[in-house]
């Protein structure tokens, strides 16, 4: 090795380094990425909470199928609309889900306060207590 010139042990040096970068990058990626098997949007998992925000597709998926996807910013405000979703018939199991009538429930921390969506209506507002929103779930699911 030190019979190379220095310009090839510099470049060696450098594609070492770039693939240690690249595997580090892709270990981190799979550490972080989510579990759709796990996680999937509504999904409670071992802590009662959604992790995740559905990607696009899934919550275009569920709200064309008719369901209610509500963005919260915290449990507290979870187990409020879970409590309302339970008061409607909506919670997010399997059948409810795919009748099209569930309310499915994503923890976004940084959120500003709670949004709704139902088909392409939206509502927002400061608080899951708000009786706008179960006027606004009810009337969306047609209940």
């Amino acid at each position: 090795m030190r019979d190379q010139p220095l310009p090839l042990r510099i470049l060696r040096w450098i594609v070492i380094l770039v693939l240690a970068l690249a595997l580090s990058f892709a270990i981190l990626r799979i550490a972080v990425q989510d579990d759709s098997a796990t996680d999937a949007p509504g999904s409670a998992g071992t802590t009662g909470r959604t992790t995740a925000a559905p990607g696009a597709d899934s919550s275009a998926t569920l709200l064309r199928d008719g369901n209610a996807v509500v963005t919260v910013p915290d449990d507290r405000a979870a187990r409020q609309v879970r409590r309302l979703a339970a008061a409607l018939g909506a919670e997010d199991r399997p059948a409810v889900r795919a009748a099209g009538q569930a309310v499915v429930i994503v923890v976004r921390p940084r959120a500003a306060g709670v949004v709704a969506r139902v088909g392409d209506q939206r509502l927002g507002v400061r608080s899951a207590a708000d009786p706008a929103l179960r006027t606004f779930l009810a009337d969306g699911l047609g209940g």
